[in-house]
C-alpha cells in the first residue's frame, strides 16, 4: 500500500517467487545491466521498458524458493552484524565529542595535566556562562570580539570550481560545510579558522592549512595569536555549537558579530597548546579505531553483495543450506 514516484520502475512478480525476485534485482550483474542503460549526465535514467528488458536467472521455483530462504536468512545474520558495528562507531563519535568538550571546558585529566607540568585537579569557579558551567579558577573567560577579527571569505566563480581532485586544479575550495571542489588558486596563505555562515550546517568549524580557496559561504575568524592557539579554539567552537546562533530561517545564517560576542573559557597558552595536542593524539585513536570499524562494515557489505549474487546466479548451490 505504497505510492511510489516516477524515479522508480514497479516491479510485479509474475511467475516467479517474489522473495527471490527481490535478490535477483539486487545482484551485481543486474545493477550494473541498469547503469549502462542509463542515459544522463546530471540525472541518468533508464527507461521502465529496458529495466523489464534486462535477463535474470531463472531456476526452477522450488530452488527460488531456497535460495530466498538462504540469503534471508545469511543477510539478516550480516545486517545485525552491521547494525552492530554501526553502533560502536556512534558510540565512538559520542565519546569523541564528550572528551573534547570535558577537556575545553574543564582541562586536561590528572595524569596528562602531571605530565604536561599543569595543576592537578584545580579548584573550579562559576563561568557565568550557560553552555559552560563550572571553570578551573585560573582560567579567564573573555569576548571573542577583543582578541579576533571575523570576515566574509572571497567569491569564486563556479566555473572556477572543479568538484574532483585534478593535476590542474588541486587546491581544495573550502565552502559553508566543508570542502566543495578544487581550484588552481589559493587565498589562504597561513593556517586559518574557518566557520560555515550560511545553511542547515553553518556553524560548523574547520581548522583550514593551506593551500585552500575560502569562499564567502564561510567565515575567516583571525585571533591574537598572543592570546589563543586555533587549534584549542577550534575545540572550543565546536562545542559551543555555534549553528544555535544562526536565524532560524529557509536559509539560516550566521554573523561574524554574533560568533565575535561569544564569551569562552581562556586558558594560559601553554594550558592551550596541551590542550590541543592531548585531543589530538586521543581523537586519532579514536578515529583509527573507527575508520577500522567503517573498513569492516564495507568488507561486511561487500562480501553480504557477492552472497547475493552467487546464491542468485548458481555459483554455490545452497538447496541443502536452508535446513542447517
Amino acid at each position: 500500500n505504497l505510492i511510489v514516484s516516477t524515479g522508480f520502475a514497479v516491479v510485479r512478480p509474475r511467475n516467479v517467487e517474489p522473495a527471490f525476485l527481490a535478490f535477483a534485482l539486487r545482484e551485481s550483474v543486474f545493477v550494473e545491466s541498469v547503469v549502462a542503460r542509463s542515459v544522463g549526465v546530471s540525472y541518468p535514467a533508464c527507461n521502465a521498458s529496458e529495466v523489464g528488458g534486462i535477463a535474470i536467472p531463472l531456476p526452477d521455483p522450488a530452488e527460488q524458493r531456497a535460495i530466498a530462504a538462504f540469503l534471508d536468512r545469511e543477510t539478516n545474520r550480516i545486517d545485525t552484524l552491521i547494525a552492530k558495528k554501526r553502533e560502536l562507531v556512534e558510540r565512538l563519535k559520542e565519546k569523541r565529542t564528550a572528551l573534547i568538550s570535558h577537556t575545553v571546558t574543564h582541562g586536561l585529566p590528572p595524569e596528562a595535566a602531571a605530565k604536561a607540568g599543569l595543576p592537578v585537579n584545580p579548584p573550579f569557579k562559576p563561568s557565568g556562562i550557560e553552555w559552560l558551567g563550572d571553570i578551573p579558577k585560573h582560567w579567564d573567560v573573555m569576548a571573542l570580539k577583543w582578541r579576533s577579527r571575523c570576515r566574509s571569505g572571497d567569491a569564486i566563480a563556479t566555473d572556477d570550481v572543479n568538484p574532483e581532485l585534478t593535476p590542474e586544479r588541486g587546491v581544495p575550495v573550502i565552502g559553508g560545510n566543508g570542502v566543495m571542489g578544487y581550484c588552481d588558486s589559493s587565498n589562504c596563505e597561513h593556517p586559518v579558522l574557518v566557520i560555515g555562515r550560511v545553511g542547515a550546517l553553518c556553524g560548523n568549524v574547520h581548522f583550514i592549512k593551506p593551500p585552500a580557496w575560502i569562499t564567502d559561504n564561510a567565515l575567516v575568524m583571525c585571533t591574537d595569536a598572543a592570546t589563543f592557539s586555533q587549534k584549542y579554539l577550534a575545540a572550543v567552537l565546536r562545542t559551543r555549537n555555534l549553528n544555535e546562533l544562526a536565524d532560524k530561517t529557509a536559509q539560516p545564517l550566521i554573523t561574524g558579530t554574533r560568533i565575535r560576542n561569544e564569551r569562552i573559557p581562556v586558558p594560559a597558552l601553554p594550558e592551550q597548546a596541551a590542550i590541543a595536542a592531548y585531543l589530538a593524539a586521543e581523537t586519532t585513536k579514536l578515529d583509527t579505531l573507527a575508520t577500522k570499524i567503517e573498513e569492516a562494515v564495507e568488507r561486511l557489505r561487500e562480501f553480504r553483495a557477492a552472497l547475493i549474487t552467487a546464491a542468485v546466479t548458481g555459483k554455490i548451490d545452497v538447496r541443502n543450506e536452508v535446513a542447517s
